[in-house]
């Protein structure tokens, strides 16, 4: 429930607020512009016929359409059928995404501790060290020939969790619209796993270290520079 009430305050939502809101300040101020000479309904004070112009264009791109309003300049109506297109547009899209965002939000909050895991359907890769660490802690998870299709069958729902490596996830999830409108990532993590790097190394001693000392500069100055940062929100996003 919290973190239903907390995406209505994320600034993506609030963003899309401030937009529609100009939008209607200045298709109101438009409107009244047009409207005012010719219809007695709109008040000839700026500021009110101006309220006025806003009201008829919310009314309208929400579908209410209560019928207080009616343009009657050419120039108006002309305005009103093509905010009423545009209104059927960005109402579709605005519910289509708060609805993706709040489905993913759910999936992503069902799992916030291991001990989530032995209520829920998961799944993993077979012949992956995954299944064998969900073993060890008493999980128990369904097999899938690869993740792409262990992810799938989750945004189907046979599975309400995908155990495996996050970085792979999160590449997958980005470059499949599909996965990404219905699939959440959980902050959870089972295991913290390192990385090295294999190198060739010369059989003299100060070579070694210098080989050594070069590559860990290389890496210290990827990550000072915000090139790390970059690679990783280019290919995982942010």
């Amino acid at each position: 429930m919290i973190d239903t009430l907390l995406f209505f305050f994320d600034s993506w939502l609030l963003n899309v607020l401030l937009t529609l809101s100009i939008f209607l300040v200045l298709l109101g101020t438009v409107i009244c512009l047009a409207e005012t000479r010719c219809n007695p309904e709109f008040p000839k004070k700026p500021i009110q016929g101006i309220g006025k112009g806003i009201w008829w264009a919310s009314a309208t791109i929400t579908g209410v359409g209560y019928g207080d309003t009616v343009l009657r300049s050419f120039s108006g109506r002309l305005l009103g059928v093509i905010w009423m297109f545009i209104g059927v547009l960005m109402i579709s899209s605005f519910t289509a995404t708060i609805a993706s965002s709040l489905t993913s939000e759910k999936i992503r909050s069902q799992v916030n501790r291991r001990t989530d895991l032995d209520h829920v359907r998961v799944g993993a890769v077979k012949g992956e060290n995954t299944i064998s660490l969900l073993k060890g802690q008493g999980v128990t998870a369904r097999g899938y020939e690869n993740l792409t299709l262990a992810l799938s069958r989750m945004a189907k729902g046979e599975l309400d969790a995908v155990v495996h490596d996050r970085p792979i996830i999160q590449h997958l999830i980005r470059n499949n619209p599909d996965l990404a409108s219905s699939i959440g990532l959980s902050s959870l993590d089972l295991r913290k796993e390192e990385y090295g790097i294999a190198v060739g190394m010369p059989n003299d001693s100060r070579q070694r270290n210098a080989l050594v000392d070069q590559i860990n500069a290389s890496l210290i100055q990827i990550k000072s520079s915000g090139l790390y940062d970059k690679i990783l929100a280019r290919y995982l996003g942010n």
